[in-house]
């Protein structure tokens, strides 16, 4: 597991031993632990893949499509690593706001 993923879980952890994430965060809590460690191993692998292959001279149609294929995975496993850190930064939100109303 990387050193991302690893942090995220810890601090959403210490957030749950604080009793910081009420009710209406423990779901997004759950989304970062079920699905932020999947999201970066699928972006590792997109991104490993697209650069690892020869995408030959790319405006030739074959390797245009084959280009614009890997592109389009890529930027869905950015997506989907993207929503990972947006439930991450929904829990600090309302972890903050738990804080906040002490």
């Amino acid at each position: 597991m990387s050193k991302l993923a690893t942090l995220s879980l810890r601090l959403v952890e210490r957030l749950e031993e604080l009793g910081l994430i009420t009710e209406e965060a423990e779901e997004y809590a759950e989304d970062v632990e079920e699905n932020l460690v999947e999201a970066l191993e699928d972006f590792y692998s997109a991104a490993e893949d697209f650069l690892a292959n020869d995408y030959g001279d790319w405006r030739e149609p074959e390797n245009a499509d084959k280009l614009g294929d890997k592109i389009s995975l890529l930027l869905r496993r950015v997506d989907r690593l993207s929503d990972g850190f947006d439930f991450l930064g929904d829990v600090a939100t309302h972890a903050m706001n738990a804080a906040k109303r002490g």
